[in-house]
């Protein structure tokens, strides 16, 4: 898989680019999104110290996402490209029994950007999905990699930066001897992106 992410990376964003000459332009971008949804992973109850009892769970959508990238753009059009490699997690963090779902997000998108209105369409291939419950006396549990699909809108308040909400559409699937089946990761997200 990495070796078609680098291969899908030099077709697109190719070395040609840095010409003084090209019609494109590459740069670089980074964001960060707060994001929710999903179907619920585990549950489980927190019983604190006076004897109260919280009852948690875990969803395969949430919680926070950032990435980092390269941006190729066509000088004089609306139109751009970008791929990301991001980090993803959710999960309840409170020491002694923190449990965290995460994933690594490869993401394709390519978008049309018209005044301060952008719409992007893609793809979306998560390495490595892990739902951490060692906290519960429980063994980790390792999901195979999941592709999906990306929309997107994103207003631009100026040329360095944007705010947008995007919509993942995705599925995780897990065969273990105590942990079998699909969960829908699909989720929403509101995004801060800046590019420089």
């Amino acid at each position: 898989m990495r070796k078609f992410a680098l291969l899908i990376a030099l077709t697109i964003f190719s070395p040609l680019t840095w010409a003084d000459d090209s019609p494109y332009k590459i740069g670089g971008i980074w964001g960060m999104a707060a994001t929710n949804g999903g179907d619920e992973l585990v549950e489980f109850d927190i019983v604190y110290e006076d004897g109260d009892v919280d009852g948690k769970d875990v969803e395969a959508g949430e919680l926070v996402y950032f990435f980092g990238g390269i941006n190729l753009s066509k000088n004089q059009t609306p139109w751009s490209s970008q791929l990301t490699l991001g980090y993803h997690f959710g999960g309840v963090l409170t020491g002694s029994d923190s449990v965290k779902f995460t994933r690594m997000p490869i993401d394709l998108l390519f978008t049309g950007r018209f005044g301060k209105h952008a719409i992007s369409t893609g793809g979306t291939y998560h390495l490595n999905p892990k739902l951490d419950i060692s906290d519960l006396g429980l063994k980790n549990v390792r999901f195979s990699n999941a592709a999906g699909a990306i929309i997107q809108y994103a207003y631009f308040s100026n040329d360095r930066s944007s705010i947008g909400i995007r919509y993942t559409k995705i599925e995780y699937e897990v065969n273990e001897r105590y942990y079998t089946g699909k969960f829908d990761g699909s989720h929403i997200g509101l995004f801060l992106t800046g590019y420089f």
